[in-house]
């Protein structure tokens, strides 16, 4: 019959040929990124969804901010957006904390993105950093969340952005 095989050797090249060799190498840098990109979603969500032991006032005290920074520098900006965008919605369908508003996601996303918005094609130096992150927590943390506090829960936002400022000094 057509197409069937008709050796063993015809069985042997074809389980033990190599891969083409006609993918561009870009395919192995898309690969590695898409993989790595998975890899801090999943990261994220575990971190996310472990009670921390550490109390704060109002809650506990988390780590998956560093997650959402550390993957646009693996992965890059967009990427980055991605794992916090798509994790907080993930994260919040499997453990909703409260009602949704999309508020949260945004800002979860811009945690991913912009650090490496700020840091643009500046070398990867510590003061580079510390500049670059600070100024994405600034937006996200001291003033996105508390507006968004207010908005949702009627909480002041003054008060939360100052909370926001003290606990952001220790991170």
């Amino acid at each position: 019959p057509a197409g069937a095989i008709s050796s063993e050797a015809e069985i042997t090249t074809m389980t033990h040929s190599d891969p083409p060799q006609d993918h561009p190498a870009s395919f192995s840098q898309t690969l590695r990124k898409t993989t790595l990109t998975a890899l801090m979603l999943a990261l994220y969500m575990a971190i996310d969804a472990i009670p921390s032991p550490i109390p704060k006032d109002g809650g506990l005290l988390k780590f998956s901010g560093f997650i959402l920074i550390l993957s646009r520098f693996l992965v890059g900006a967009p990427r980055g957006a991605v794992v916090g965008g798509l994790g907080d919605l993930l994260t919040y369908a499997m453990h909703p904390k409260g009602p949704f508003f999309p508020g949260f996601t945004l800002t979860s996303a811009l945690t991913g993105f912009l650090p490496a918005y700020f840091l643009g094609k500046r070398p990867t130096t510590f003061p580079n950093l510390l500049v670059a992150i600070g100024a994405g927590q600034i937006i996200t943390k001291l003033l996105l969340v508390p507006c968004f506090l207010q908005y949702v829960y009627g909480l002041p936002a003054l008060v939360w952005a100052g909370r926001a400022a003290v606990e952001q000094a220790f991170h």
